[in-house]
């Protein structure tokens, strides 16, 4: 299982993007694991955006690769 930690890059796998997702850059926006230890879901949000407060996705593990 892994930890991603707040500010981290993470990666989201082609089945789950949106068209144009591919050229965004992805942060972890908290600590992946609650007081459990489980990774129930994870907010991300784009970088490179260029907008003042950018969007957060709530994303679950299967949706992410895990790169680390």
């Amino acid at each position: 299982m892994i930890m991603i930690r707040k500010g981290e890059t993470v990666n989201l796998r082609p089945e789950f993007m949106d068209n144009g997702d591919d050229q965004l850059n992805w942060v972890a926006c908290e600590d992946s694991h609650d007081e459990r230890g489980k990774m129930p879901r994870l907010k991300i949000r784009p970088t490179d955006t260029g907008l003042a407060i950018p969007p957060v996705w709530v994303v679950t593990p299967d949706q992410i690769f895990e790169n680390f």
